[in-house]
């Protein structure tokens, strides 16, 4: 006899054979009864050979099938019943341990990392990138084998990456991140471009007027150049904090008045990639300030730094109607 046994109910097609392989009226699912021995276990719905069986407790009970007056040809000849039965085992369903591979995937961020010379503070150079790994409460572990880069809090889910050397091309330095749950590990990986401060893209603003401090009542022309901070690659350079600087040298004068370039800037610039430079020339031998004056001019080498790295030397000229940068 054949059957299956599921935990609920159990639709099994069951048919009875004798030993040596053969049937009889068996063959009639309306010819086998079956009965369970014990009801509190397991009872059956449908005593026939298609039949079915709920299950009601854990435990073990007999399942007996049998044909009635079907066993004539036994050894006494006698007609009888033919009885054969099998144990049905009741379980109660005990929940299974499974373990799950972790996956891990690197949160959205900035995909470059200012660089900034050396010897100097408070400057943007450094980035975070983060990663959730699942399921929840496994380990992090943030590598890379770049040396243009240096990380730190490496065994926390946020990492810091900050510049040490530019790259030579886009996406040239690779972070990875390895994420440890259940004994397994996932990985997932990012690139990213170490980035410099490089040139300065100009552009002429409009001009307009500036009132003198002296000589009193004087006012000059005032010209605005705009300058846009490009990286190595050509990009917008625009970080929370960056330091600007302007260098003069080589000055020279026939102003009255004028015997200095103007004060050169040293300040920080936040969130922008530009920044203006204003000209103007304020001197009694001018004739806006002076009447009848004959004119001067003044010149000086102009350098900016960025990050204290050199990005622009320029000639400036300016005169009592305007000023000149070169190139």
């Amino acid at each position: 006899m054949t059957s299956r046994t599921t935990i609920g109910w159990m639709f099994p097609n069951s048919r009875l054979r004798w030993s040596d392989g053969t049937s009889n009226i068996n063959n009639n699912p309306n010819a086998i009864d079956w009965y369970p021995a014990n009801p509190v276990i397991a009872t059956v719905l449908e005593a026939w050979a298609n039949f079915q069986v709920q299950f009601h407790s854990p435990g073990t009970t007999l399942l007996d099938a049998t044909m009635p007056n079907e066993c004539a040809w036994e050894y006494d000849d006698s007609a009888g019943d033919c009885n054969c039965a099998f144990y049905l085992q009741v379980s109660t369903q005990v929940p299974a341990q499974v373990t799950v591979k972790p996956t891990v995937t690197i949160n959205p961020g900035d995909v470059a990392v200012p660089l900034a010379a050396a010897g100097f503070s408070g400057v943007t150079r450094s980035i975070q990138r983060s990663a959730t790994g699942s399921p929840a409460g496994g380990s992090y572990s943030w590598t890379t084998t770049s040396n243009k880069i240096a990380l730190s809090n490496t065994t926390s889910q946020t990492v810091t990456i900050t510049s040490v050397s530019q790259s030579n091309s886009k996406n040239d330095v690779t972070v990875r991140v390895t994420y440890t749950k259940n004994g397994q590990s996932a990985t997932a990986e990012i690139t990213l471009t170490v980035v410099k401060p490089a040139t300065l893209q100009a552009q002429w603003l409009p001009s307009g007027t500036y009132n003198c401090q002296a000589p009193s009542g004087c006012t000059s022309c005032l010209r605005l150049r705009r300058y846009y901070i490009k990286d190595q690659f050509g990009d917008p350079f625009a970080w929370p904090a960056v330091k600007l600087r302007e260098e003069f040298s080589g000055f020279s004068s026939n102003c009255a008045g004028v015997t200095s370039p103007p004060p050169a800037s040293d300040t920080m610039i936040r969130n922008a990639d530009n920044f203006d430079d204003g000209f103007w020339l304020c001197s009694s031998s001018c004739p806006n300030c002076s009447a009848g004056a004959p004119g001067c001019q003044a010149s000086a080498s102009q350098k900016w730094f960025v990050n204290e790295f050199q990005v622009g030397s320029f000639s400036v000229t300016w005169n009592c109607s305007t000023a000149s940068v070169s190139p």
